[in-house]
């Protein structure tokens, strides 16, 4: 399977950040019967890269700060779902993030930028339940709680010390999706989420000197809508386009378009 996700966000933190990104995930995985019921797992590598940028006040001057990102890392994932449509999943998945920003600090003459390589890791765990609404069509109702955890930096600017703490991310995912015309080559779905962000404090310092920590936490509601193409019951090959709105805490639009081969 591949997939290829681009993402247009803004966030809501002290100054607004807006994030545009793409990200790639390749791999292999199986799926088995098991105690009557389905076993699926993969393993994945990931790439995305973004840009974003940043609004600062100094000194009576307004300026704007550019950032690039880029992370490298890969995973697993697994996912049981018993014959009366009870299911549970998870994945692991660590790597490396990567990020450069010009313009980021100024004295009053001058700008400066950084550059910083840090560790990510992550995993999730999800339950729900598939509900028949009738011959081809389905209700998915789940939850799923995300856990990301990013190490701390220091680097040096203009002869000063700078230092991030490392980053903890706990989201939790509440959802129901409907799927229609299963039994045709297209099929379609949509569904709507609550998100809670928990943590997502980010702290630095500056020559010791604490800076106002900007913060994640809070609520986002997500809608989606989708598109699955097989086009014959007997072809290897599936198709998947997905769009999603954001708004809340996270206020923005993404899309998905995922290849699956089946042998």
């Amino acid at each position: 399977f591949a997939a290829v996700h681009g993402n247009r966000s803004k966030y809501d933190v002290n100054s607004d950040i807006k994030i545009n990104g793409w990200s790639t995930i390749v791999g292999v995985g199986a799926e088995n019967e098991h105690n009557g019921g389905d076993f699926s797992w993969g393993v994945f590598y990931e790439n995305g890269s973004g840009n974003y940028r940043t609004y600062n006040d100094f000194n009576n001057e307004f300026f704007r700060g550019d950032g690039s990102l880029v992370y490298n890392g890969g995973g697993i994932a697994a996912r049981y779902e018993n014959s009366h449509g009870v299911y549970t999943e998870g994945s692991l998945r660590a790597g490396m993030l990567k990020s450069e920003m010009t313009d980021a600090l100024s004295d009053g003459e001058n700008k400066y930028g950084y550059e910083s390589e840090t560790a990510y890791y992550g995993a999730h765990i999800g339950v729900g339940k598939i509900f028949s609404l009738g011959d081809d069509s389905d209700l998915d109702v789940y939850g799923k709680f995300f856990h990301t955890y990013t190490e701390g930096d220091s680097f040096n600017v203009a002869d000063d010390e700078f230092e991030f703490d490392s980053i903890n991310s706990d989201r939790l995912r509440i959802g129901a999706r409907v799927t229609s015309n299963k039994e045709n080559k297209f099929s379609t779905y949509y569904g709507l989420a609550y998100e809670y962000e928990f943590n997502g404090d980010a702290d630095m310092t500056a020559q010791g000197l604490k800076a106002p920590t900007q913060s994640l936490q809070g609520s986002s509601v997500m809608a989606e809508i989708g598109l699955n193409y097989q086009p014959t019951p007997d072809s290897p090959w599936s198709f998947d386009l997905n769009m999603r709105g954001y708004a809340g805490e996270r206020q923005g639009a993404s899309f998905n378009v995922q290849a699956t081969y089946t042998f």
